[in-house]
């Protein structure tokens, strides 16, 4: 496809910041890796002195990707590009020294999971008899981290701290944590942040709309010469998580004389379907104006159907998109108790489906697969003593007094102060399955389910324990859906959707108190809702059919009427 003239604005544009209002389905992915090669090819520049900054793996791996197919692959390999989580995490191991963290070769920063967050800081609250609530606590943190906000209660501030120390000891970093340690380190050593202001002189920055405040700061203090920007005001869904709306509309205003280029054609979805987000959107307010163009000279089908139960939809599957591949069918609901009610109604109809999040969230669950990772990454950072816990509770069974009595004697982590034959001490020359099997002969009385070894197999394939620990604390789950076979139906929230598409999208529990939620309604946080709505409903390229359950006495969503450019009452 030859760029359009908007396209190729944004491709030459030597201004040194550039907003681009990307459209849904308006090439923005292409747009960007065309930026890049001309860059390189055409510019000259150096490959090392590009970072691209992306919200999933699965949007950097294809970067990098569909790069290697124009570009020599070694230069593509140069350029840095990765979630911002995965790009501080290896700012962090290579300067993370700076700010008390061990990061040598053959030890890990470990990243903890959020259940064990919690553990935590349960337990620092409960020894120092502190009246925080837990609740008060993560709210605070989480303005920490994507705010920069400080708390103000003492307590707060002082457990806190005390969490973080206990983190550093175990030579461990919570998932929020990691951009904030970086900006730390920046703040704390200047020749780290020199090295990579002098570094990264083109910075890219992917889904521009879901930046929060620690993120926003991240680019702006590295003060690239030249910042490119892509988003779209109108799919911004993340604000519940910290995403700042804001800063994508304030993007001229913080950067005086910034370039703003709209990507209006919609390559994606039929003209109906464009038509009708078009309807939708436009009673936002708090949005960068613009107006989708459908471009595929596609009709399309926009549909309202009546009934939303379970068994309905099932039935409908059958009996409708019995035609259709699986793979080009999606049922997009706006929580994950919605699909699970189809998902138990497709099963009695003997429909393969794929509920996206489930699977990862089962195996999480079981005993057999938090030893594995517990296990790994004591390999990888022995002073974890968080893993140890849980390694200890499921499968190692020592008698923890006599682990903490010699670890204090000899001043070292609970993992190094013991000795055992069957506890591997070097992990650099396994693979996974070899961890694994090692594991299994080593800790017979573990029962390792086939779905665990299934899904390590699926997800994870030829890697050696450090890289599966970094993929799996740092993954996402669209690629999930990318690893797992596509012959099924996908069941898949509205947020999870984001970034993905289909030929049928079915949009279910389409109701007020529903999709809008009752607490948007509540709090009045509608605009939000709806650009969930509309993300929704630009999944779909060729036919959008939306099930409301005005058949059952409920009152149908107020974005049917808005979508069809009709008031509200």
């Amino acid at each position: 496809m030859n760029p359009t003239l908007s396209q190729q604005k944004a491709i030459n544009s030597n201004s040194p910041s550039i907003l681009v209002i990307a459209g849904a389905g308006s090439g923005k992915t292409a747009t960007t890796i065309a930026r890049i090669e001309r860059l390189i090819l055409q510019e000259k520049v150096n490959p090392k002195s590009i970072l691209c900054l992306t919200f999933t793996r699965k949007a950097a791996l294809e970067i990098k990707e569909r790069l290697s197919k124009k570009i020599d692959k070694y230069k593509v390999r140069q350029i840095w590009a990765g979630t911002f989580h995965a790009i501080c995490y290896r700012i962090l191991m290579q300067w993370g020294s700076q700010i008390g963290y061990q990061a040598s070769l053959g030890q890990k920063i470990t990243v903890i999971t959020p259940e064990e967050s919690e553990i935590l800081l349960k337990e620092i609250i409960k020894a120092y008899c502190y009246k925080s609530t837990l609740k008060s606590v993560t709210d605070a943190k989480n303005e920490l981290a994507h705010d920069g906000k400080e708390p103000e209660n003492e307590d707060i501030k002082r457990i806190l701290a005390e969490y973080n120390n206990r983190l550093k000891e175990c030579n461990a970093v919570d998932f929020d944590q990691l951009l904030l340690e970086v900006q730390k380190l920046f703040q704390k050593c200047p020749e780290a942040l020199e090295h990579y202001r002098t570094r990264f002189e083109h910075i890219f920055v992917d889904e521009y709309q879901d930046t929060d405040r620690i993120q926003y700061n991240l680019h702006e203090i590295l003060q690239p010469r030249n910042l490119f920007c892509v988003g779209d005001s109108d799919q911004a869904i993340y604000g519940w998580r910290g995403a700042n709306v804001n800063i994508i509309l304030n993007f001229e205003k913080d950067h005086p004389g910034a370039e703003v280029i709209k990507l209006e054609e919609c390559f994606r979805c039929a003209d109906l379907i464009v038509n009708h987000a078009n309807n939708l959107i436009r009673n936002n307010s708090c949005r960068i104006e613009k107006n989708l163009i459908g471009a595929t000279g596609r009709e399309g089908v926009f549909e309202v159907c009546g009934n939303s139960s379970p068994e309905y939809i099932a039935e409908y599957l059958c009996e409708y998109m019995s035609f259709e591949h699986p793979s080009q069918v999606a049922v997009i609901a706006r929580t994950h108790r919605t699909l699970e009610a189809i998902e138990k109604a497709c099963n009695e109809f003997n429909l393969e489906v794929l509920r996206v999040g489930k699977t990862t969230a089962e195996i999480e669950q079981d005993p057999s697969f938090q030893f594995f990772r517990a296990y790994l990454r004591l390999l990888t950072n022995p002073k974890d003593n968080i893993a140890f816990l849980t390694a200890n509770k499921i499968g190692f069974k020592f008698d923890l007094n006599e682990v903490w009595q010699k670890a204090n004697e000899e001043g070292c982590s609970w993992f190094e102060g013991i000795e055992v034959a069957k506890i591997k001490r070097s992990y650099q020359d396994y693979s996974v399955d070899k961890v694994y099997s090692d594991m299994i002969n080593s800790f017979p009385e573990l029962k390792i389910s086939q779905e665990v070894s299934d899904y390590l197999k699926i997800n994870f394939p030829g890697m050696d324990a450090s890289d599966w620990l970094e993929e799996y604390q740092l993954r996402d789950h669209q690629l999930e859906l990318e690893n797992n076979p596509r012959d099924k139906i996908t069941l898949i929230t509205a947020h999870a959707a984001k970034g993905l598409e289909w030929d049928n999208v079915l949009i279910v529990d389409f109701d007020e108190k529903k999709f809008p939620s009752s607490f948007a309604l509540k709090s009045g946080n509608l605009e939000e809702e709806r650009r969930l709505a509309y993300v929704a409903f630009t999944r779909a390229r060729n036919r959008l059919l939306i099930f409301s359950n005005e058949s059952l006495s409920k009152v149908p969503s107020r974005f049917i009427v808005e979508s069809q450019d009709l008031p509200f009452s």
